[in-house]
Protein backbone atom coordinates (compact mmCIF):
# COMPACT_ATOMS: atom_id res chain seq x y z
CA UNK A 1 0.00 0.00 0.00
CA UNK A 2 1.07 3.64 -0.52
CA UNK A 3 3.31 2.96 -3.56
CA UNK A 4 1.69 5.71 -5.62
CA UNK A 5 1.94 8.29 -2.84
CA UNK A 6 5.57 7.38 -2.22
CA UNK A 7 6.37 7.76 -5.91
CA UNK A 8 4.69 11.16 -5.99
CA UNK A 9 6.76 12.36 -3.02
CA UNK A 10 9.97 11.00 -4.54
CA UNK A 11 9.27 12.83 -7.80
CA UNK A 12 8.70 16.09 -5.92
CA UNK A 13 11.89 15.64 -3.89
CA UNK A 14 13.95 14.87 -7.00
CA UNK A 15 12.51 17.91 -8.78
CA UNK A 16 13.32 20.19 -5.87
CA UNK A 17 16.89 18.86 -5.74
CA UNK A 18 17.42 19.50 -9.46
CA UNK A 19 16.03 23.03 -9.24
CA UNK A 20 18.16 23.81 -6.18
CA UNK A 21 21.31 22.59 -7.96
CA UNK A 22 20.55 24.75 -10.99
CA UNK A 23 19.91 27.77 -8.75
CA UNK A 24 23.39 27.27 -7.27
CA UNK A 25 24.86 27.04 -10.76
CA UNK A 26 23.25 30.34 -11.79
CA UNK A 27 24.44 32.00 -8.57
CA UNK A 28 28.02 30.81 -9.18
CA UNK A 29 27.95 32.17 -12.73
CA UNK A 30 26.81 35.57 -11.48
CA UNK A 31 29.46 35.57 -8.75
CA UNK A 32 32.16 34.72 -11.29
CA UNK A 33 31.16 37.63 -13.51
CA UNK A 34 30.99 40.02 -10.56
CA UNK A 35 34.50 38.94 -9.54
CA UNK A 36 35.87 39.46 -13.06
CA UNK A 37 34.23 42.86 -13.27
CA UNK A 38 35.73 43.87 -9.92
CA UNK A 39 39.23 42.78 -10.96
CA UNK A 40 39.01 44.55 -14.31
CA UNK A 41 37.53 47.77 -12.87
CA UNK A 42 40.85 49.64 -12.24
CA UNK A 43 42.05 48.96 -15.79
CA UNK A 44 38.70 49.93 -17.24
CA UNK A 45 38.67 53.21 -15.31
CA UNK A 46 42.29 53.95 -16.28
CA UNK A 47 41.43 53.34 -19.93
CA UNK A 48 38.46 55.68 -19.81
CA UNK A 49 40.53 58.39 -18.13
CA UNK A 50 43.28 57.94 -20.73
CA UNK A 51 40.70 58.21 -23.50
CA UNK A 52 39.58 61.60 -22.19
CA UNK A 53 43.16 62.87 -22.05
CA UNK A 54 43.94 61.43 -25.48
CA UNK A 55 40.95 63.17 -27.03
CA UNK A 56 41.96 66.44 -25.38
CA UNK A 57 45.59 66.22 -26.51
CA UNK A 58 44.71 65.64 -30.17
CA UNK A 59 42.17 68.46 -30.15
CA UNK A 60 38.87 66.57 -30.12
CA UNK A 61 37.88 68.49 -26.98
CA UNK A 62 38.39 71.86 -28.64
CA UNK A 63 41.37 74.16 -29.20
CA UNK A 64 41.18 75.75 -25.74
CA UNK A 65 41.24 72.40 -23.98
CA UNK A 66 44.12 71.23 -26.18
CA UNK A 67 46.16 74.37 -25.43
CA UNK A 68 45.56 73.94 -21.71
CA UNK A 69 46.71 70.31 -21.89
CA UNK A 70 49.90 71.27 -23.74
CA UNK A 71 50.53 74.09 -21.27
CA UNK A 72 50.18 71.59 -18.44
CA UNK A 73 52.81 69.40 -20.13
CA UNK A 74 55.22 72.35 -20.32
CA UNK A 75 54.83 72.92 -16.58
CA UNK A 76 55.12 69.28 -15.56
CA UNK A 77 58.09 68.33 -13.33
CA UNK A 78 59.30 65.80 -15.89
CA UNK A 79 59.43 68.33 -18.71
CA UNK A 80 61.08 70.99 -16.55
CA UNK A 81 63.75 68.55 -15.39
CA UNK A 82 64.48 67.42 -18.95
CA UNK A 83 64.68 71.04 -20.12
CA UNK A 84 67.12 72.00 -17.35
CA UNK A 85 69.32 69.03 -18.09
CA UNK A 86 69.32 69.73 -21.85
CA UNK A 87 70.09 73.43 -21.36
CA UNK A 88 72.86 72.65 -18.90
CA UNK A 89 74.41 70.14 -21.29
CA UNK A 90 74.20 72.60 -24.19
CA UNK A 91 75.79 75.44 -22.23
CA UNK A 92 78.51 73.16 -20.91
CA UNK A 93 79.44 72.06 -24.42
CA UNK A 94 79.36 75.63 -25.71
CA UNK A 95 81.60 76.77 -22.86
CA UNK A 96 84.09 74.01 -23.54
CA UNK A 97 84.30 74.95 -27.22
CA UNK A 98 84.41 78.68 -26.66
CA UNK A 99 81.03 79.36 -28.23
CA UNK A 100 79.08 80.23 -25.12
CA UNK A 101 78.10 83.72 -26.29
CA UNK A 102 77.73 83.00 -29.99
CA UNK A 103 74.50 83.36 -31.91
CA UNK A 104 74.48 79.65 -32.67
CA UNK A 105 74.35 78.80 -28.99
CA UNK A 106 71.53 81.25 -28.36
CA UNK A 107 69.61 79.83 -31.30
CA UNK A 108 70.03 76.32 -30.00
CA UNK A 109 68.84 77.38 -26.58
CA UNK A 110 65.77 79.05 -28.06
CA UNK A 111 64.80 76.00 -30.09
CA UNK A 112 65.49 73.54 -27.30
CA UNK A 113 62.31 74.13 -25.29
CA UNK A 114 59.87 73.73 -28.25
CA UNK A 115 61.66 70.60 -29.42
CA UNK A 116 61.49 69.00 -25.99
CA UNK A 117 57.87 70.01 -25.59
CA UNK A 118 56.99 68.48 -28.95
CA UNK A 119 58.76 65.30 -27.93
CA UNK A 120 56.92 65.27 -24.61
CA UNK A 121 53.63 65.85 -26.41
CA UNK A 122 54.14 62.94 -28.80
CA UNK A 123 55.14 60.65 -25.93
CA UNK A 124 52.05 61.63 -23.95
CA UNK A 125 49.76 61.09 -26.94
CA UNK A 126 51.29 57.64 -27.49
CA UNK A 127 51.03 56.74 -23.81
CA UNK A 128 47.40 57.83 -23.50
CA UNK A 129 46.55 56.11 -26.78
CA UNK A 130 48.02 52.84 -25.54
CA UNK A 131 46.23 53.07 -22.21
CA UNK A 132 42.85 53.77 -23.80
CA UNK A 133 43.36 50.77 -26.12
CA UNK A 134 44.02 48.59 -23.09
CA UNK A 135 40.84 49.91 -21.50
CA UNK A 136 38.93 49.08 -24.67
CA UNK A 137 40.36 45.55 -24.59
CA UNK A 138 39.24 45.16 -20.99
CA UNK A 139 35.72 46.25 -21.91
CA UNK A 140 35.75 43.77 -24.78
CA UNK A 141 36.86 40.98 -22.45
CA UNK A 142 34.09 41.82 -20.00
CA UNK A 143 31.56 41.81 -22.84
CA UNK A 144 32.75 38.34 -23.89
CA UNK A 145 32.55 37.08 -20.31
CA UNK A 146 29.06 38.55 -19.96
CA UNK A 147 27.96 36.93 -23.21
CA UNK A 148 29.24 33.56 -22.05
CA UNK A 149 27.56 33.98 -18.68
CA UNK A 150 24.27 34.92 -20.34
CA UNK A 151 24.42 31.81 -22.53
CA UNK A 152 25.24 29.55 -19.58
CA UNK A 153 22.53 31.14 -17.43
CA UNK A 154 20.01 30.80 -20.23
CA UNK A 155 20.88 27.11 -20.53
CA UNK A 156 20.53 26.71 -16.77
CA UNK A 157 17.06 28.29 -16.92
CA UNK A 158 16.15 25.93 -19.75
CA UNK A 159 17.40 23.02 -17.65
CA UNK A 160 15.25 24.26 -14.78
CA UNK A 161 12.23 24.19 -17.05
CA UNK A 162 13.09 20.67 -18.17
CA UNK A 163 13.62 19.49 -14.60
CA UNK A 164 10.33 21.03 -13.51
CA UNK A 165 8.47 19.45 -16.40
CA UNK A 166 9.99 16.04 -15.70
CA UNK A 167 9.05 16.36 -12.04
CA UNK A 168 5.45 17.19 -12.94
CA UNK A 169 5.24 14.25 -15.36
CA UNK A 170 6.73 11.91 -12.75
CA UNK A 171 4.20 13.08 -10.17
CA UNK A 172 1.35 12.58 -12.65
CA UNK A 173 2.63 9.10 -13.49
CA UNK A 174 2.81 8.24 -9.78
CA UNK A 175 -0.77 9.43 -9.24
CA UNK A 176 -1.99 7.53 -12.30
CA UNK A 177 -0.26 4.41 -11.06
CA UNK A 178 -1.93 4.86 -7.69
CA UNK A 179 -5.35 5.32 -9.34
CA UNK A 180 -4.84 2.32 -11.60
CA UNK A 181 -3.87 0.19 -8.61
CA UNK A 182 -6.99 1.23 -6.72
CA UNK A 183 -9.25 0.51 -9.73
CA UNK A 184 -7.65 -2.88 -10.29
CA UNK A 185 -8.00 -3.74 -6.63
CA UNK A 186 -11.65 -2.69 -6.62
CA UNK A 187 -12.49 -4.86 -9.63
CA UNK A 188 -10.62 -7.83 -8.25
CA UNK A 189 -12.19 -7.44 -4.79
CA UNK A 190 -15.67 -7.05 -6.26
CA UNK A 191 -15.29 -10.25 -8.27
CA UNK A 192 -14.07 -12.18 -5.26
CA UNK A 193 -16.79 -10.74 -3.01
CA UNK A 194 -19.52 -11.59 -5.55
CA UNK A 195 -18.39 -15.18 -5.72
CA UNK A 196 -18.63 -15.40 -1.97
CA UNK A 197 -21.55 -13.22 -0.97
CA UNK A 198 -23.35 -12.16 -4.10
CA UNK A 199 -24.07 -8.46 -4.79
CA UNK A 200 -23.49 -7.36 -1.22
CA UNK A 201 -20.25 -9.28 -1.10
CA UNK A 202 -19.19 -7.68 -4.37
CA UNK A 203 -19.73 -4.17 -2.96
CA UNK A 204 -17.75 -4.90 0.18
CA UNK A 205 -15.03 -6.64 -1.73
CA UNK A 206 -14.73 -3.71 -4.14
CA UNK A 207 -14.18 -1.21 -1.30
CA UNK A 208 -11.59 -3.39 0.34
CA UNK A 209 -9.91 -4.07 -2.97
CA UNK A 210 -9.69 -0.35 -3.80
CA UNK A 211 -8.06 0.39 -0.46
CA UNK A 212 -5.60 -2.42 -0.93
CA UNK A 213 -4.69 -1.27 -4.42
CA UNK A 214 -3.35 2.12 -3.32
Amino acid sequence: MGGGKGGDDSAKEAGRAQLAALDKQIAEQRAAFDYAQEQYAPYQQAGLSALDQYRTLIGLGGADAQNQAIQALSQSPLYQQQLQQAEGSLLQNASATGGLRTGNTQSNLASLAPQLLNQQYLQQVGLMGGMQEQGANVIGNLANIRTGQAAATGQAYANQGTALGQSILAQQAARQQSSSGALGGALSGAATGFSIGGPWGAAAGGVLGALGGK
